[in-house]
């Protein structure tokens, strides 16, 4: 059985900010329809993570340990294409040549972010 919480590998609330992580162990572990499917959770459940945490901003991180962008498939990137080609009037920062996005709807701001590799290292102590 799946619930909000099955694509997440790590929540926490932190000065206000839900964050929020998914982890995949390196570059081309994704398909076209897991890419879709992940688009498709943190659209779905974005006002329940709101309503756990008692926050009205989500950080949602696709994480991938080692890789780099440019060796990517691009499959991890098609997480954001789909979330703003579903959501075209709520974005505030399109997906174009970068690799994170921005949504608003519902009062509740969300952020999606890929990181992959030292990018994601450098995030998860801290130093982003």
């Amino acid at each position: 059985m799946h619930s909000s919480n099955s694509v997440l590998d790590r929540k926490k609330l932190d000065h206000g900010v839900y964050r929020l992580a998914t982890l995949k162990s390196g570059l081309r572990c994704l398909n076209d329809e897991m890419s879709e499917n992940l688009a498709d959770s943190v659209l779905d459940n974005y006002r329940l993570w709101s309503n756990e945490s008692g926050s009205n901003h989500i950080d949602f991180t696709y994480g991938v340990l080692y890789g780099t962008e440019k060796l990517s498939n691009k499959k991890d990137w098609h997480i954001l294409r789909k979330i703003s080609e579903k959501l075209e009037n709520s974005m505030i920062l399109l997906p174009d040549k970068q690799w994170f996005c921005k949504f608003v709807e519902n009062g509740i701001t969300v952020d999606v972010t890929v990181r992959t590799g030292l990018y994601w290292w450098r995030y998860l102590g801290g130093d982003l």
